[in-house]
Order: C-alpha cells, then structure tokens, then sequence
C-alpha cells in the first residue's frame, strides 16, 4: 500500500524500522547493546507478532521504539522520521502495556478529557462508549484497577483517537479467558479496514497462532525469524507447526 506525497514521490504507508539498535553505556564506560540490527517493516491491514524467550529483548525493544531515545537507526511511519517529527510519528502510535501511562490519582473519565487533549482527533464518547463495553465505569480510579481493567481501559482509549500503530506489550496477561477473547477480536476488528496494524508481544503464543499474519522470533537482542506464519508453516512442514513449537526450535 502506497501514498503519493506532494512532490510525486511514492511513499509505502506502514511502519518501518532500519538497522535500529537500543545502546546503553555499562558502568565501565564502554557502549552495550541490549537490542540490535533490527529492521523490519509494519504495513496497514496485519497483526505481526513478537515473541522470544524472557530475556531477549521484546519490551526494551518496545520501549525504546516508543520513546525514540539511546537509540541508532531508523524508525519512519509512512516516510515520516521519528528523528524529523518525533510527535508527528507518536501520535499514530497506541501503546497497551503495564505499568500504564495512566494518571492513577484520577478517574478514567478525567484521564480521557485530560490525556485525549493531546491527540488532535480525540473523540471522549469513542472511548467512553468503548470502557462501557469493556465492563468499566468511568468514574473508576485508575489506582483502584486489576491490571486486566488497566489492559482494558488502555484499549479503550485507543479507540478514543484510533492511532494507525497499536504496540501491545503482553496485553492479554491478567485477562480472564472470556474477555482474552474478546480483547483478541478487538485487535482483529482494528486492522481489518487494511489502514490500521498492531504489533502484539506476548509469552501466550496461542493467541498469535489465532491472530498474527506476521510473525518475528527475537533471541538475545537480535531478529532470527521475520516472516509471515503461512510461509513458515510452509518452510518448516511441520504437522504440529504453531508458534510455541517454532520458539522452541529456534531459541
């Protein structure tokens, strides 16, 4: 999928990161790499999946993605750097994760009509509507919640400015099974308009096998697999392929 940019250039919508690399000095004094040589690209319509053992780097991955800093490399979102337009790229990104960058002292209504202001298209009855829905009241206190209802209300308030990313770390961890599901059927709805994609990272690979189109093994800071899950059913002609089997072959 592509857009024409003023100037007549082509330019592919998506996500897209290159020779990305989270540095950090020791305290030693010399440079270490907790992620490194990482580049893959997101486009609008899929569900990619990020998984790897504890340890291997998936939410310092995330992390530093999100804020942008000690980082090398390259991250744009439809041709437009994060190095350039660093707010430009963050306002098109949906962050599901725990601990939530939520103001505990303060209702899920004041957090929407606060934190929403923000974002430029922020609609308060989207994500007030969507918290209903999700069995939440919006007079609830954020300090007050289960870390399944801070899952839950992170989700809703995406759907208050409908970003084009949603980046979930773990976000089905401390789901009851019945709302899992439903939580799960939510990120499907999200990408099926083909202009929305999710990045969902988790240690629970029964839901990528229901969910991911794409998938990325991530082993000690580095990418070992990026492909999409029918061709590496395909690849690997394995009869019990499913994401647990390929971690365990890779890692």
């Amino acid at each position: 999928m592509s857009e024409n940019t003023l100037d007549g250039a082509c330019v592919e919508k998506g996500l897209k990161v290159e020779d990305f690399q989270f540095a950090y000095t020791s305290v030693f004094g010399d440079e270490k790499f907790a992620v490194k040589n990482i580049n893959f690209q997101m486009k609008p319509g899929y569900i990619y999946g990020l998984v790897g053992r504890n340890g291997a780097g998936k939410t310092t991955l995330i992390e530093s993605l999100i804020k942008g800093e000690y980082m090398k490399g390259h991250v744009s979102l439809n041709g437009v750097s994060m190095e350039d337009s660093s707010l430009q790229v963050k306002e098109n990104l949906g962050i599901i994760s725990y601990p939530a960058k939520l103001l505990q002292k303060e209702s899920l209504q004041a957090n929407g009509e606060f934190l929403g202001a923000i974002y430029a298209n922020w609609n308060q009855q989207e994500y007030e509507k969507k918290l209903k829905e999700f069995g939440l009241e919006k007079k609830q206190m954020v300090k007050n919640l289960s870390k399944g209802e801070i899952m839950k209300a992170q989700m809703a308030f995406i759907w208050g400015y409908k970003p084009q990313i949603i980046i979930a770390d773990e976000p089905t961890s401390g789901l009851d099974p019945k709302f899992r599901k439903i939580f799960i059927q939510t990120l499907q709805e999200y990408v099926e308009d083909g202009e929305h994609s999710v990045l969902f990272s988790t240690h629970i690979t029964e839901d990528l096998d229901q969910v991911a189109d794409y998938l990325m093994v991530l082993h000690e800071g580095k990418i070992l697999c990026n492909g999409s899950l029918e061709e590496l059913r395909d690849y690997y002609n394995e009869d019990n392929f499913s994401v647990s089997w390929l971690l365990r072959k890779l890692t």
